[in-house]
């Protein structure tokens, strides 16, 4: 089976693509935009300035060419242009069945294009708050890559360390997480915080090995937490974030939740609480194990392209 992957939100696509390729799948992860933030790809399409005729002509001619040298696409995001019509339309009358991947802001808030789930054969999303906006649609939770993130102890030191890794302040509301920072040194607690911004992914990673707690979102609007948390997890660091209630109560996550009024108290005790801390990076290795493995996650993603292709 050959396997288009469109873009690669979180790195998810790439992460899909490797571990579909050890199920003997031929899986090709194709990138239209945003280069630094989707550093792995084997098909690089983002030079093409697609706001000149000659540069969407060119998107056009490759894609399609891609296309037709698949037997399904995986569209991660949101499409090339235009909505979901061009490439939904391209794929479906070449015979080749679509199936949508959503990971956040092109689906949250909006109602849910027509086209799209009448042309789809299948639908994922990343997280669970998006099952409200995208119908008949399977949550599959996001891959990491875990032989790059092993589990390690933090660096020996006095002074704990929090981490911060925004991609966006705003989403990730780092506004309350420097509140929660300034206030704790108010309250005269002892610890380090860095916050790491405009890096690598390969930096934030060393970031998150330095670290004794992450902080990610903490963000009420959203209530999920990602795949930052997740690479915390998989290293063996506690994980906070903002998380609504009912979105998580069936599983074992062991992400620790605060508000933004509750964040400077729940990361006090943290940062008092060294043994708490490993038991809860523990756990949170044990849970990207059983829940984000890559090899897991492609089973069912094959499960889903046979059932559905």
């Amino acid at each position: 089976m050959r396997v288009l992957h469109l873009n690669s939100p979180a790195k998810v696509g790439w992460v899909l693509a490797q571990a579909q390729r050890r199920l003997g799948l031929e899986a090709t992860v194709v990138l239209t935009h945003s280069r630094h933030w989707h550093h792995r790809y084997d098909v690089d399409l983002s030079s093409y300035d697609t706001s000149t005729l000659s540069g969407k002509y060119g998107v056009g001619r490759e894609l399609l060419r891609l296309v037709q040298g698949c037997d399904l696409l995986h569209y991660h995001g949101a499409p090339v242009s235009q909505g979901y019509r061009d490439l939904l339309l391209w794929a479906v009358g070449l015979g080749k069945p679509v199936f949508l991947h959503h990971h956040g802001s092109e689906v949250r808030g909006r109602p849910y294009p027509w086209l799209a789930s009448r042309l789809s054969r299948h639908r994922f999303v990343s997280t669970p708050d998006l099952l409200s906006w995208v119908p008949a649609a399977e949550w599959i939770p996001n891959p990491v890559l875990l032989e790059q993130l092993p589990r390690t102890a933090p660096p020996a030191s006095e002074r704990p360390l929090l981490v911060h890794a925004p991609t966006d302040r705003e989403v990730k509301n780092t506004e309350a997480v420097l509140a929660a920072v300034a206030e704790l040194r108010q309250r005269g607690v002892d610890f380090d915080f860095r916050l790491v911004e405009n890096c690598t992914h390969q930096e934030t990673v060393a970031a998150l090995r330095q670290a004794d707690i992450v902080v990610d979102w903490v963000n009420p609007r959203f209530g999920i937490y990602g795949v930052l948390s997740i690479e915390a997890m998989a290293l063996g660091r506690p994980a906070v974030c903002t998380l609504s209630p009912g979105l998580y109560e069936e599983s074992e996550l062991p992400v620790i939740p605060a508000s933004p009024a509750e964040l400077a108290g729940v990361l006090q005790h943290l940062i008092a609480a060294p043994e708490s801390r490993k038991r809860i990076g523990a756990a949170g290795r044990r849970f990207v194990l059983k829940h984000h493995h890559p090899g897991q996650i492609a089973l069912r993603v094959l499960r889903a392209y046979r059932e559905w292709a």
